[in-house]
């Protein structure tokens, strides 16, 4: 029998206009959750929300923080990306 995680851990990469964007997988976000499910196995519940891809705003996660009632959410930003970066972090 599986056994249920007792952790839901939400990862953001928030997502910033910006005249040139540069786009690259949140490979800090990917290394985190590779650790985290290494240590705790089933017990620990990842989502990587990369808002890059398809240009996804701040509010777009809402519906996935009442769905998946993360215990923990962390949020990676450059800081370009640190005005939105706090509107995730308002939302939480």
């Amino acid at each position: 029998m599986a056994q249920s995680p007792w952790l839901r851990v939400l990862l953001v990469k928030p997502y910033q206009p910006v005249q040139s964007p540069i786009t690259a997988p949140p490979l800090g976000l990917l290394l985190l959750v590779s650790t985290l499910r290494e240590q705790f196995g089933n017990w620990v519940e990842t989502r990587v929300e990369d808002l890059i891809l398809g240009c996804r705003r701040y509010g777009t996660i809402e519906p996935l923080l009442r769905e998946f009632r993360p215990h923990v959410v962390g949020i990676s930003a450059m800081t370009l990306e640190a005005e939105e970066a706090g509107r995730v972090a308002h939302l939480v």
